[in-house]
């Protein structure tokens, strides 16, 4: 591109000379500003580029970050599916055990071993092994299929100090922390990241001075919007705004508030807490 428009520069110029007899320095000024326009709106695209790679960039590692603890917990879900079938097959291999003695000391036919698990599951209620599954369910944090109240899930946050400036994608992390039943809400992130499966209820709200777009999200899907236009020709220049959303989130997906579309600003303080994010479990997930 930038040889073509050399090209096309030196074309018009010769042909100038040769209609006008321009001065040499008319000419060389205006090969200079030329090439220097040209090298100018060069730079500007390649910056566009970068930026946008960049943002890319960025939002893969977030994506990558969200894909390892999602798999960091099935992994664990895993394993401790496998303690259940190793113990599971223990059980079995006990009763096997047990139906061999029976038969040689009653130097009886062979009992059909899939009859005879089977009338012990009907007959025999495993204390041992109820008590293992439960362990197992609450170490997972999965809510029984009857459970009689809901998990003390909730937290509620404000943010300490003003953030201006702030980038399209950046998280607003609100670092004062007033509640977090559960330990779901992380003020260094400003994620909230779901310790069981279900309905949340989650609500946001904010002050800036400039023209900020807002955002909740899960696991970087958008949910609901916020938008703040200050006043203007007013002494009044400040505006706040947020929004709310009652949404199903599974365990170990993260929720946050974050910056988006253009640079902007959050403003708040220890005095003044204008901008707060805060949710709380409706409802659990109901494993059948």
């Amino acid at each position: 591109m930038l040889v073509k428009s050399l090209a096309v520069l030196c074309v018009i110029t010769m042909s100038l000379g040769a209609s006008v007899k321009s001065d040499i320095s008319e000419i060389e000024a205006l090969i200079t500003k030329k090439v220097t326009d040209i090298l100018k709106e060069e730079r500007s695209k390649e910056s566009e580029r970068t930026e946008t790679i960049l943002k890319e960039i960025k939002a893969l590692k977030e994506l990558n970050t969200r894909m390892e603890e999602r798999i960091e917990f099935l992994e664990q879900e895993n394993a401790d599916m496998d303690l259940i079938i190793c113990f599971l097959n223990n059980q079995t291999n006990g009763l096997l055990e047990k139906l061999t003695d029976d038969n040689k000391a009653r130097n009886d036919s062979l009992i059909n071993p899939i009859e005879f698990l089977y009338q012990k599951c009907k007959d025999i209620k495993n204390e041992d092994f109820v008590n293992y599954h439960n362990t197992m369910r609450r170490k997972r944090q999965i809510v029984p299929t009857q459970a009689a109240t809901i998990p003390n899930i909730a937290f509620s946050a404000y943010l300490s100090s003003t953030n201006s400036h702030m980038s399209p994608g950046q998280a607003i992390k609100y670092d004062r922390v007033h509640l977090n039943d559960g330990a779901g809400y992380n003020s260094y992130t400003g994620a909230f990241t779901a310790p069981i499966s279900g309905t949340y209820l989650f609500m946001f709200q904010f002050d800036s001075r400039v023209h900020t777009f807002v955002r909740l999200n899960v696991d970087g899907r958008n949910v609901v919007d916020a938008v703040t236009n200050p006043h203007v020709n007013t002494q009044d220049r400040e505006n706040m705004s947020g929004n709310s959303a009652i949404i199903h989130v599974g365990v170990g997906q993260s929720v946050l508030v974050e910056v988006y579309d253009v640079s902007g600003e959050v403003a708040s303080s220890d005095k003044y807490r204008l901008s707060t994010f805060c949710g709380t479990l409706l409802y659990p997930e109901i494993h059948h």
